[in-house]
């Protein structure tokens, strides 16, 4: 009568399947992190995106429906002013939508009835231009913040009949966003004022 091999399993044998089993869970872990981080940039760059695309539509919003244009460019920030502009006795009042990029903290604000009324400086005899400092003051609050990862906007405008429609002036936005790792993504609009503006 044949006895069965009962000599189990060598130590050797355990060891070739540990140092397997050690070799898959290394890979696992590897195809796990890799996956990972591409799962998180591809939600990160769809997040900016829509971000994005919400940023261009309330500046070609507002471009579009604006009353007047006017823009001062700082080395801290850039204001774009597109409400009515009233001038009476000795102060000018500035009233409507406002866009503040704010370049130090990378944030866009707006606000849509912003109300500013400058007095006249009578030993110039000159109406005091829109302050970017009292703007910023005004304006840099949650309540009005689109975007905190604006790394760039530059614009440029444009008087003339560009598309051959009845607009004369064309505002051109060049944004740029950061987003994850400090990865950018750069965009570009423009939008027609449809009324006459003050320039």
């Amino acid at each position: 009568m044949e006895r069965g091999d009962n000599r189990g399993i060598s130590l050797i044998e355990l060891l070739a399947g540990i140092a397997i089993l050690a070799m898959i869970g290394i890979m696992m872990t590897g195809f796990l992190k890799v996956s990972a981080r591409l799962g998180g940039r591809t939600i990160a760059y769809a997040h900016i995106q829509q971000e994005s695309r919400t940023v261009m539509r309330r500046l070609t919003r507002g471009v579009m429906n604006g009353k007047s244009l006017y823009i001062k460019e700082e080395e801290n920030g850039t204001l774009i002013f597109l409400g009515e502009i009233c001038t009476e006795a000795e102060t000018t009042t500035y009233m409507g939508e406002i866009f503040y990029f704010d370049r130090e903290h990378r944030s866009l604000y707006q606000n849509r009835n912003g109300s500013f009324t400058i007095e006249q400086d009578k030993s110039q005899n000159e109406f005091q231009e829109l302050s970017c400092a009292a703007i910023k003051e005004d304006i840099c609050r949650k309540d009005y913040l689109i975007t905190d990862s604006l790394e760039e906007l530059e614009l440029s405008t444009e008087a003339g009949d560009l598309f051959k429609t009845e607009s004369k002036t064309t505002v051109s936005f060049w944004l740029t966003f950061t987003f994850g790792r400090g990865e950018s993504y750069s965009c570009h609009t423009m939008a027609l004022m449809r009324n006459d503006p003050q320039l």
